[in-house]
């Protein structure tokens, strides 16, 4: 018991002392024709995940259910830093994509090799290519499913 103890204690005071101050989850939708929805971290019990979707279990006693087809991005946010015009040299103009069954990048600079990764939900890395050239990639070996494409620093969420 002492043993098990005392490494989670050393666990939560480090990660109290550095962690961000985010402050609230938005859970950005799929369908365009839907608005974001946002959820103080106060106001939230317990998160999980399951087969009817995302759970979000209040501290009130409330339970709401996300299916995970309706959900395109999730997003911890603080509050403003005040710190505005932060530059980046990732290419911004890098859109991945997921069409007629293959996976591919706009915009991708010629010559330039991109870093790739297509994961399922449970983080298992199904494709991974350190020099990928932008060839489209067949999606025809995946089973149905949610997937994510990762070009660069730049990921979408797809379902075959």
């Amino acid at each position: 018991m002492r043993k098990t103890f005392i490494p989670m204690f050393l666990a939560l005071a480090y990660g109290g002392l550095t962690a961000d101050a985010q402050t609230s989850l938005v859970v950005n939708p799929a369908s365009q024709s839907s608005e974001s929805k946002t959820y103080l971290l106060s106001d939230i019990a317990k998160i999980t995940f399951g087969d009817h979707g995302m759970e979000i279990n209040g501290t009130s006693g409330t339970k709401e259910t996300i299916s995970l087809s309706d959900i395109m991005s999730l997003k911890f946010i603080s509050e403003g830093t005040g710190i505005n015009g932060l530059t980046t040299t990732e290419d911004s103009s890098l859109v991945p994509y997921y069409r007629g069954g293959m996976l591919g990048a706009d915009g991708l600079q010629g010559g330039q090799p991109a870093r790739i990764r297509v994961c399922d939900l449970s983080g298992r890395v199904i494709i991974a290519k350190e020099n990928w050239d932008g060839t489209p990639i067949s999606t025809s070996s995946l089973t149905k499913g949610v997937y994510l494409f990762s070009v660069n620093k730049k990921t979408i969420k797809f379902m075959k």
